[in-house]
């Protein structure tokens, strides 16, 4: 498999991820945003890939040509907030290329999300063909949007089993009685 991917800034979940789909075999060709303080991940996490690139490095036209090159299976966004991407996703689609793109907003009713459902025909549809969301929180605004069924998948985020699964001396201290918490996240104001 080829996956051409048009992320934002990703974390070390996707690593994981993209570690396993290269495992198995696939193709991987990324453009991400630069990495900033509220996603400080080391570009070095993705040093097992062989074409990443920074997004604002390239024009639109040209990532868009670099992808019809590579001629990818499938096409994984990070969301819709990128108008650039969006553009290249249409393009892409017109080619016959299905593009997936990754959804974790929760239906809050906001009039923004009202007007997005009434809209989501002419710009969301036209440029994307799967919804992939994390889980049933999701769903409602996915179909809101109108991605039902075969086009709204579940499990979205997973995260690097190989981490969890080490048996580390230093984790002793888990064994104890004493209450744990365990916080899974991005410790930033715009996540609440």
């Amino acid at each position: 498999m080829r996956l051409a991917v048009l992320h934002t800034r990703l974390s070390p979940y996707y690593a994981a991820c993209f570690r396993a789909l290269k495992e198995q075999g696939a193709e991987l060709m990324l453009h991400i945003y630069p990495t900033d303080q509220t996603a400080p991940f080391t570009p070095q996490e993705f040093a097992f890939l062989d074409e990443v690139f920074n997004r604002f490095d390239s024009t639109s036209r040209e990532i868009y040509q670099r992808i019809e090159r590579f001629q990818p299976d499938a096409v994984l966004v990070s969301g819709w907030l990128d108008r650039s991407y969006l553009k290249i996703c249409r393009n892409l689609r017109k080619l016959g290329i299905p593009v997936i793109a990754g959804c974790d907003t929760q239906w809050n009713g906001s009039l923004r999300q009202r007007i997005a459902g009434f809209a989501s025909p002419i710009f969301l549809k036209s440029a994307i063909d799967v919804l992939w969301i994390p889980g049933e929180p999701q769903r409602r605004l996915a179909d809101q949007l109108g991605y039902r069924d075969k086009n709204c998948w579940d499990g979205l985020y997973s995260c690097d089993w190989e981490l969890f699964a080490r048996d580390e001396p230093d984790h002793e201290h888990l064994a104890s009685n004493a209450p744990q918490f365990l916080f899974v996240g991005r410790y930033s104001e715009e996540k609440g």
